[in-house]
C-alpha cells in the first residue's frame, strides 16, 4: 500500500509540472490590427520642387491612409521603434475592422480577422473577436493604445500605425 502512494505521489507530482512547460513552450506569435498614416516625399506631385521638410502631415489630404496587420514573430514590441517582423496592408483608406471579415497574405500565410460589430467601443482589454494566421488561431482584445512607426524608402517616407485591436496566438 505505502509503494502505491508513493508511485502515486510522484505521477501526481509530475503531472502538476506539466501546464508550466506547456505555457513557456506556448507560441509568441502576436498580430496586432493597425489604422495607420503614410506620408513623405511620394505624396508630393512633382517630386523635384519639394524638400523633405514640406512633406505631407499626417492628418493632410496629400498624407495616405491605411488599414494594416503588423506580425510580430517574438512577442509583443517592447515600444514605438519596435518594428513588426510583417507589416500588410490590408485596405487603402480606413476600413473598419468591426463587423465583418478582412484577408490578407502575410510571408505566404494566408490571414483572417473577425471583429465582432460593435467592438470598437468596448473598454481596452475586451475579448472582440478572433483572427487566424495559416493554422495558427488567435484572440482579439480591443488595444487603441500601441503605436508603431517606422520608415522606407530610405527615410523619404514615413508611416505611423495605432493598434485598434491587440491578438496574441493562442496556440501552446
Amino acid at each position: 500500500m505505502m509503494f502505491l502512494s508513493i508511485a502515486l505521489l510522484a505521477l501526481v507530482g509530475s503531472t502538476a509540472a506539466a501546464p508550466v512547460d506547456a505555457i513557456a513552450q506556448g507560441s509568441k506569435h502576436t498580430v496586432y490590427l493597425m489604422t495607420c498614416t503614410r506620408s513623405g516625399l511620394l505624396d508630393c506631385p512633382l517630386l523635384i520642387l519639394c524638400d523633405k521638410n514640406s512633406t505631407a502631415a499626417p492628418n493632410s489630404a496629400a498624407a495616405s491612409r491605411f488599414t494594416a496587420v503588423a506580425y510580430f514573430a517574438n512577442g509583443p514590441p517592447s515600444g514605438i521603434r519596435s518594428s513588426p517582423t510583417s507589416l500588410t496592408t490590408v485596405s487603402q483608406g480606413i476600413q473598419p475592422w468591426e463587423g465583418t471579415q478582412r484577408v490578407a497574405t502575410i510571408n505566404r500565410e494566408g490571414f483572417s480577422s473577425n471583429i465582432d460589430a460593435g467592438a470598437g467601443a468596448l473598454p481596452k482589454g475586451q475579448i472582440a473577436g478572433n483572427a487566424k494566421l495559416g493554422n495558427e488561431d488567435f484572440v482579439c482584445f480591443t488595444d487603441g493604445s500601441l503605436r508603431i512607426s517606422g520608415e522606407e524608402d530610405l527615410g523619404l517616407t514615413t508611416w505611423s500605425c495605432t493598434a485598434s485591436y491587440y491578438c496574441p496566438s493562442v496556440a501552446v
